[in-house]
């Protein structure tokens, strides 16, 4: 049961031909759209804003600005996809201040292993995703700092790697570092 108060501002608008010949043809067509969450409360988090800005130019749909600050966490997406030949670019980050009230946040839905493994501490969370048809990369890292799971407690800990998809084959590397 998801409850709560978003203030939105919404803006779009499209451009385009249509050809009654040959019917809809997105290549002709643009887009935009932009959303903005004022001062809000999502599932009794308060959310202090979040804007995003969305386009279609005919070849490429993209996500220019995916930012979002509330007391749990902060967080920016962007990226590009463009379907004529599958390229994809989506760079994310976030930033997670307080694991054990985020933990508490989702008790509504009913997460086993989140109570199971009790976390605390915080996150800084980075992945890049890159590539086109049959060739993917994926770039990820994770820094915390007095991260504690299950009771175990770290000062910090780094986590970094990648992993390569190219024609059905997967290769993954993964680096990382704790301090206890």
């Amino acid at each position: 049961n998801i409850t709560g108060t978003i203030n939105a501002n919404l803006r779009g608008d499209a451009a385009g031909q249509f050809n009654p010949k040959a019917g809809l043809d997105f290549g002709l067509w643009s887009a935009k759209a932009r959303a903005r969450i004022n001062s809000s409360v999502i599932l009794d988090t308060a959310v202090d804003q979040a804007d995003i800005h969305a386009a279609w130019n005919g070849k490429t749909v993209s996500l220019d600005v995916f930012k979002l600050a509330s007391e749990l966490a902060a967080a920016e997406l962007n990226g590009a996809y463009t379907p004529s030949d599958n390229a994809l670019r989506i760079e994310a980050t976030a930033q997670l201040p307080d694991l054990q009230r985020l933990s508490h946040a989702l008790d509504p839905f009913q997460i086993e292993l989140v109570k199971k493994l009790a976390p605390t501490g915080s996150v800084k969370l980075s992945t890049t995703v890159t590539g086109q048809t049959d060739q993917y990369r994926l770039t990820a890292a994770a820094g915390s700092q007095q991260l504690g799971v299950a009771g175990v407690s770290l000062t910090d800990a780094k986590l970094s790697g990648h992993v390569q998809y190219h024609l059905k084959k997967i290769s993954a590397k993964l680096d990382a570092a704790a301090t206890v």
